[in-house]
């Protein structure tokens, strides 16, 4: 996340907060693990055009006998990988611009770029998975009943944050973690759901 959507999305937070309410955890995507995954995107892109110019350049060399075949197939790749791309590039500046933030009356999920603010008042999480990537961890979270869903990207402090949610699972939840299921040990609060302010999954 750049600086400037950073404040942002702070600010965002911050002023959407009712007087009585206060602000337990925020976090961000974490900026060494949006670097690489940047660099890593870049870099497979460029290799894989560079890989279809090569076939293009030999192609015209050894001229087999269905050359007009062998360009057309050549062509869709790379315009299959380019129109990926541009869709796959919008969806990870998604994620890196975003801010998170949990209250004492809901969670928080705000970018910076767009000012789009998304808020899961009482959440009740009934699906959890939760992904690592080096020192973070990437939560999914989901009201299966609500169709309510809610990512958070990259979390250095995701042991917290776990913590923090538990209250807001039902007890014995079956959390995939990696592939692997672990269970909920504490007892849920039994929040009550409030629809204000959600934001559906489609």
């Amino acid at each position: 996340m750049c600086k400037k959507a950073m404040y942002a999305a702070i600010g965002k937070v911050e002023s959407d907060l009712a007087d009585d309410e206060t602000i337990i955890w925020s976090g961000f995507p974490d900026r060494k693990i949006i670097h690489t995954k940047i660099n890593t995107f870049y870099w497979k892109n460029v290799a894989f055009f560079i890989a279809i110019l090569a076939g293009v350049v030999a192609t015209l060399f050894i001229q087999p006998p269905q050359m007009n075949a062998v360009f057309g197939v050549l062509a869709s790749l790379a315009a299959i990988r380019a129109i990926g791309a541009v869709f796959a590039w919008n969806n990870r500046k998604r994620r890196f611009n975003m801010a998170y933030a949990l209250t004492n009356k809901r969670l928080i999920s705000v970018n910076g770029t767009t000012d789009e603010l998304a808020s899961w008042y009482s959440p009740s999480i009934d699906s959890m998975r939760i992904k690592k990537c080096k020192n973070t961890s990437s939560f999914f979270l989901r009201d299966t009943e609500l169709r309510f869903t809610m990512e958070l990207y990259y979390i250095s402090e995701f042991k917290r944050l776990n913590s923090l949610l538990t209250p807001y699972t039902p007890q014995g939840l079956d959390v995939r973690q990696d592939n692997k299921k672990i269970k909920t040990k504490k007892s849920a609060l039994a929040p009550t759901i409030q629809t204000h302010g959600f934001k559906k999954a489609a």
